[in-house]
């Protein structure tokens, strides 16, 4: 993350302490994580500001509402979370490992009758 941002800021002519800045964050980035990552902007690059928000609410702002059920299905899990007048309803998540690199295999064997 610092080699990107040094580089995005020489290539932009940016200069950090004028502009807050937005950190996208999946659902179960450990706490200790944001810590350093706040350590690191203020610290060494000066930014104005720092706000983290996690994936599914901005994907649900993204449609202009505040009330969604967003599904995720990636390469290693699949999640399913409900978004309520914009948080996170971490009690209500589902988390599923049937995701893009189980169900490649299954189609696969399927393919090849090994069913």
């Amino acid at each position: 993350m610092e080699f990107m941002l040094t580089e995005l800021l020489s290539e932009q002519d940016l200069n950090p302490s004028e502009h807050p800045i937005l950190i996208v964050e999946p659902l179960f980035q450990p706490r200790d994580f944001r810590s350093k990552v706040v350590e690191l902007l203020f610290d060494k690059f000066g930014f104005k500001g720092v706000f983290f928000q996690k994936a599914p609410v901005l994907a649900s702002y993204l449609f202009g509402a505040n009330n969604t059920v967003v599904i995720d299905s990636g390469a290693s899990h699949s999640t399913v979370v409900p978004v309520q007048d914009g948080y996170v309803n971490q009690k209500a998540l589902i988390k599923s490992h049937v995701a893009g690199d189980y169900l490649t295999h299954k189609m696969l064997d399927a393919l090849n009758g090994q069913v």
